[in-house]
């Protein structure tokens, strides 16, 4: 498993020198490729809500985003996989970083052309027969 976070990272940064610190919650997986890759680990305190601020409020917004989408839809909640990437995408191409003022994707592809997203769940089709057979 480790081997797919650290070829994961690699695919996300391929400037190695730019990842220097990573922070996350101690999942081994994280932890091994970390060693795999030669990056730095920051070090939070364990079960302790201050140190994981950031993430939880982060992880919270992840959420709620999710959440707007599958009622924004109208789909059943078994939609919330593809509701999580497509928030995560559109996290990715129109929330501005506050220091840069620079969206992720434009940090990464300067040149793309601009983005244009469809609203989540327009393109869902229903595959099969939906009318009883005679």
């Amino acid at each position: 498993m480790y081997k797919n976070v650290a070829d994961a990272l690699v695919q996300y940064e391929p400037n190695r020198s730019i990842l220097k610190k990573f922070y996350f919650d101690g999942a081994k997986s994280f932890t091994r490729a970390l060693k795999c890759l030669k990056i730095s680990r920051r070090k939070n305190v364990p079960y302790n809500p201050n140190s994981n601020a950031r993430m939880e409020s982060r992880m919270g917004l992840v959420g709620e985003g999710i959440r707007l989408w599958i009622c924004k839809s109208c789909l059943p909640q078994s939609f919330w996989v593809h509701a999580s990437m497509y928030f995560c995408m559109a996290m990715n191409f129109f929330v501005r970083d506050p220091e840069s003022e620079v969206c992720p994707y434009r940090k990464r592809f300067p040149s793309a052309k601009p983005i244009t997203l469809m609203e989540f769940g327009c393109l869902v089709l229903v595959v099969g027969c939906l009318w009883p057979r005679a």
